[in-house]
């Protein structure tokens, strides 16, 4: 199932019975878990956030943050306890 709520789109994947199985969300920093926007903001503070895709199971939510500045774009991953690890970085073409 794709629909978009308030601005955020989402993807639903359900079994044949209609049991969920995951979804993926992709939003902006405004739809963060408050705790996440704080690391960030201390632990990346030279960056913005660019975007922000959310990856839901049945026992696990991730969030992938794009972040920028002038010179790359780096991707960071973190649960929902905040404990993020950069997972991609690459510079942008001047």
């Amino acid at each position: 199932v794709n629909f978009k709520d308030n601005g955020i789109l989402t993807k639903v994947d359900y079994d044949r019975d209609g049991n969920f199985i995951s979804s993926v969300r992709y939003y902006y920093e405004k739809n963060l878990p408050v705790n996440i926007i704080c690391k960030l903001k201390k632990k990346f503070a030279d960056k913005t956030v660019f975007g922000v895709t959310e990856m839901t199971t049945e026992s696990s939510v991730e969030y992938y943050i794009k972040l920028e500045d002038a010179k790359s774009w780096t991707t960071v991953k973190s649960n929902v306890d905040g404990n993020m690890e950069v997972v991609e970085k690459y510079k942008k073409s001047l």
